[in-house]
């Protein structure tokens, strides 16, 4: 057995990078020349700032999980995601509604006689 076998079938990782939560099998290192001792297995764009604390301290833990664990949890992120976001969305068309109309532009006629 190689080392890169052991690392792989280890467990599962919660990371992030700018952009996007990912479930990493392995672990989070890189050897010199750019061996990678994980592999991607799992993504969502969800950034981890985004997040409620509690979610932020669950996917920045570095808690070994496995990988059912991390993609359940994850899948779970992405769902409160998507209803927050159309959450968001219906309040501010609600919000849309409620505003009176903007000012219409008058027209300038004067000087100009009407035909």
């Amino acid at each position: 057995m190689d080392a890169k076998n052991i690392t792989l079938n280890g467990g599962t990782l919660l990371g992030t990078n700018t952009t996007t939560l990912v479930a990493n099998r392995g672990l989070p290192y890189e050897l010199p020349l750019g061996i990678e001792l994980y592999e991607e297995r799992y993504a969502i764009p969800v950034q981890t700032a985004s997040l409620p604390q509690r979610r932020q301290d669950a996917v920045s833990g570095h808690d070994l999980r496995s990988h059912s664990d991390a993609v359940s949890l994850m899948e779970d992120i992405e769902q409160s995601a998507e209803k927050r976001t159309a959450a968001e969305q219906k309040a501010a068309e609600e919000s849309a509604k409620n505003e009176p109309p903007a000012p219409e532009l008058k027209e300038q006629t004067q000087g100009k006689r009407k035909k």
